[in-house]
């Protein structure tokens, strides 16, 4: 799910090792949330096209992608269409819900703002949002989902962080309550 990227400042490319191993032992599917450079890798998706390889999910501005409710070996994913953060807006985004022996929802870049109203959203175990959904009407939405970990993406490094966004989620922390809050370093994997 948008793990294959091209560096675009402050954030870091998929690293060519990781890379190189989703060729050697292909994924069982892609999931792209939308088409910028740090979510998504045009050149590699040829690759990985060229091999047969299994489902490419996405919005319909990406070539080849799928947004079709799927099932994948013992997963079911269901795309969700969605609004991308800020002046982005216009751009095709989706969001991915995928329910196994958990529900997982993994926002990608979607708005926090868009989901205030409607009364019909997944209940997700795991949240996997970006910074936004750690503070103010971000940190609503999730209390209303009623996650129980939220995993906050696309934080640039702590030392490279030109917005401060790092300092504006580690003053909320106090807020979270019940919900377990977990920030991954960049280019960590996180297994849920």
């Amino acid at each position: 799910m948008d793990g294959l990227s091209q560096e675009v400042k402050p954030y870091l490319a998929t690293p060519r090792h990781i890379r190189e191993a989703l060729l050697k032992e292909l994924p069982d599917a892609l999931l792209f949330t939308h088409c910028h450079e740090d979510h998504y890798d045009a050149t590699f998706v040829s690759e990985y096209l060229q091999m047969a390889a299994g489902p490419i999910l996405g919005p319909a501005d990406i070539p080849f992608c799928s947004q079709m409710k799927q099932k994948i070996g013992e997963i079911c994913v269901t795309p969700i269409p969605s609004r991308h953060v800020g002046k982005y807006d216009q751009i095709g985004h989706v969001s991915f819900v995928l329910e196994g022996s958990q529900c997982v929802w993994f926002m990608g870049d979607a708005s926090p703002l868009q989901w205030g109203k409607q009364t019909e959203l997944p209940k997700p175990d795991v949240l996997v949002a970006p910074y936004a959904y750690g503070v103010g009407n971000g940190w609503n939405v999730v209390k209303g989902l009623g996650a129980k970990k939220l995993v906050l993406l696309h934080l640039p490094a702590r030392n490279a962080d030109p917005f401060g966004l790092w300092d504006a989620i580690e003053s909320s922390l106090d807020q979270k309550g019940d919900v377990e809050l977990y920030i991954p370093d960049m280019n960590e994997t996180v297994n849920i």
